[in-house]
């Protein structure tokens, strides 16, 4: 009987030992480790191409309470049915990252936006010339010594040139570089006295008949 006892004392005890490592493993607070399968996303953006400003129209599947979308260019948002404009020419990764019930997925969608276009370089238009228009005070036709008075200020310059005027009398009496003049024609006949209207880059002329009786 004695040597039973002793043979089964150490059988005993590598139960028990087995037993309390067992134990330790399931007392409250041992980590657990829970692994949730990722959730499949898919998205698109469209157009995925074009020039600034570009208005992108973003989805995201499936439809789910949590949706948020991270641009590229340093803005975000939500909703699996969004718009974006980019205003600055690069390549840019939308994300996408989707939530539902512990689990998640992520989506990635480039788009690629050319630099906005420079404006229009307006063309020049094309220098006019300017119109002589002049009026005569009493009239072109007078008595010798026939005093009229030669009034070209109402011509005019289409472009609004600022005006500079040359006129001649027709009777060998010289010229005139201002706009209004009174002159006597001190003889009979008939003269054609010329007004000539520059921009400084074209000039108009224009020539009249005058008749002293």
């Amino acid at each position: 009987m004695r040597v039973r006892l002793k043979t089964a004392l150490p059988l005993l005890a590598t139960l028990a030992f087995i037993s309390s490592c067992n134990d330790d493993a399931n007392l409250p607070g041992s980590p657990v480790t829970a692994t949730e399968p990722t959730l499949g996303v898919s998205c698109s953006a469209s157009p995925s191409a074009g020039r600034a400003p570009l208005v992108v129209s973003l989805q995201a599947s499936p439809n789910v309470p949590v949706v948020q979308w991270s641009f590229g260019d340093g803005s975000g948002g939500n909703g699996a049915d969004t718009t974006h404009t980019y205003y600055d020419g690069g390549t840019f990764t939308a994300v996408v990252e989707v939530i539902d019930g512990g689990k998640e997925g992520v989506c990635r969608q480039t788009v690629v936006v050319q630099a906005a276009a420079l404006p229009a370089t307006p063309t020049p238009r094309a220098n006019r010339p300017p119109n002589p228009d002049t009026r005569f005070d009493p009239g072109k036709e007078g008595t010798a010594p026939f005093t009229v008075t030669l009034n070209a200020c109402p011509s005019y310059d289409r472009d609004e040139d600022p005006l500079r005027f040359r006129i001649d009398f027709g009777d060998n009496g010289g010229t005139s570089s201002v706009c209004r003049n009174v002159h006597t024609y001190t003889r009979k006949g008939t003269y054609r006295p010329s007004v000539c209207v520059s921009d400084g880059q074209l000039e108009a002329c224009r020539t009249y008949i005058l008749t002293v009786s």
